[in-house]
């Protein structure tokens, strides 16, 4: 696998050498530290370089933003936002006089008038007619762009698509290359790869069992008038309104949004925030390959203390050491 720099307009400077190490988290942070010899600095292909994408991977990549110089440790690094990183520095907001933003059609349409009045070109939403229509979807007031795509997506059994393509000419004129986005159906893999010891796969399970289970939602009003709304967990990490853990077993939190607009907007928001501090289960799988991609569904058994999945991958973190090897490591959650 190659990292090819790429200029801010696009055309590519060629083949990054010299690499010392390169480790890209997808899917969470979504950002990347990319260390480089500094003997290799003068080079136009590194020293003007605005992003990098890797030729066997169409997801990785991204546009450095940073470089840092180690003069005592002879290297270079440069770091940046991935191209869902990217994503994840805008904003969707209301158009003026609205409550909320909200948006129908033909998926890759919306995804067009989402994404690329933001990018300038750098960012182009495939023109396929896609398998998913959005209706009436209103996002969130002032979500980023990304977690709001990719929630509005996740409505209608879509994840996001995205790839660097290269540029290439075509009758003597050179087209630079671009990141292509576009709404694809979600595979579940779970059936067909199903991650164990006994396919010499290593990976680690987790079953948490330490996290809330009540939680204690406040919104809008002062003392006795304050909205209240309590939201419980059930044994299969569903929340509700009616309660199941009792006494020694029952784990209680507080959650304070004032500013919430309505009741319905205080269980919202308690609902998320109820999911990032109840129980979870985790899967990490670390292997060199694997055609999943966030968003996708994969199962897996962890033999000695039983522990079972079947969920999305929601993060991918690839990294390249030192001698060039390559490993990724695909995480399930919520």
């Amino acid at each position: 696998m190659e990292l090819v720099s790429v200029r801010n307009d696009g055309i590519e400077l060629g083949a990054l050498k010299d690499i010392i190490s390169l480790d890209v988290d997808i899917g969470n942070t979504n950002d990347f530290v990319l260390t480089v010899g500094a003997a290799s600095w003068p080079l136009d292909v590194i020293s003007k370089a605005a992003y990098w994408y890797a030729d066997e991977y169409g997801e990785l990549g991204g546009k450095i933003g940073c470089v840092k110089s180690t003069t005592g440790k002879k290297q270079v690094e440069l770091k940046g936002y991935t191209w869902r990183g990217l994503l994840a520095q805008h904003v969707i907001s209301p158009e003026e006089g609205d409550d909320y933003k909200i948006v129908s059609g033909e998926a890759n349409e919306v995804l067009a008038g989402l994404i690329e009045p933001v990018f300038d070109g750098m960012f182009v939403v495939s023109d396929e007619v896609s398998q998913f229509s959005i209706s009436k979807y209103q996002f969130k007031r002032y979500d980023t762009l990304l977690n709001g795509i990719i929630t509005m997506l996740s409505s209608v059994g879509a994840r996001l698509d995205i790839q660097f393509v290269p540029g290439s000419y075509r009758e003597h004129t050179y087209n630079p290359g671009y990141v292509l986005v576009k709404a694809v159906p979600i595979v579940d893999y779970s059936d067909e790869i199903e991650f164990s010891q006994d396919g010499k796969i290593d990976f680690t399970a987790e079953d948490y069992r330490m996290g809330v289970n009540h939680l204690i939602c406040l919104g809008r009003g002062e003392l006795k008038d304050r909205q209240v709304v309590h939201l419980y967990a059930d044994e299969d990490g569903n929340w509700g309104d009616t309660q199941r853990f009792f006494g020694i077993e029952e784990m209680e939190a507080v959650y304070d949004y004032s500013s919430a607009e309505s009741l319905e907007d205080l269980v919202s928001y308690g609902l998320q925030r109820a999911k990032e501090l109840g129980n979870y289960k985790s899967l990490q799988i670390s292997l060199n390959t694997i055609e999943a991609q966030i968003g996708d569904i994969v199962g897996g058994q962890e033999q000695i203390t039983g522990i079972t999945l079947k969920k999305q991958i929601a993060e991918i973190i690839v990294k390249i050491d030192s001698k060039g090897k390559l490993s990724m490591t695909h995480k399930v959650g919520d």
